[in-house]
């Protein structure tokens, strides 16, 4: 995500349960964690619009890597429509 205060609230929520939380704030800096991560998470948390690259086109780059069962991913959204 590419807001620290949504940042802030996912990790208030998964490191009281035991996760470890790692964040970065646009795709390219979640490619190049991952590219130098000796083993990759257990799961992504992926908003999908972020500054200089879309959580799809992270996703997809991702995916050349790593299949779902790798390495799952749950693209979010803070979004909200008025309809």
């Amino acid at each position: 995500d590419d807001d620290p205060v949504n940042q802030l609230v996912i990790q208030e929520l998964l490191q009281p349960e035991g996760y470890q939380v790692k964040s970065c704030l646009n795709g390219i800096d979640a490619l190049s964690f991952l590219k130098k991560a000796s083993d990759p998470p257990d799961l992504i948390l992926l908003d999908s619009m972020m500054p200089k690259m879309s959580g799809l086109e992270v996703c997809c780059a991702v995916r050349q890597t790593w299949s779902r069962t790798q390495l799952p991913i749950i693209m979010v959204s803070a979004k909200s429509s008025s309809d």
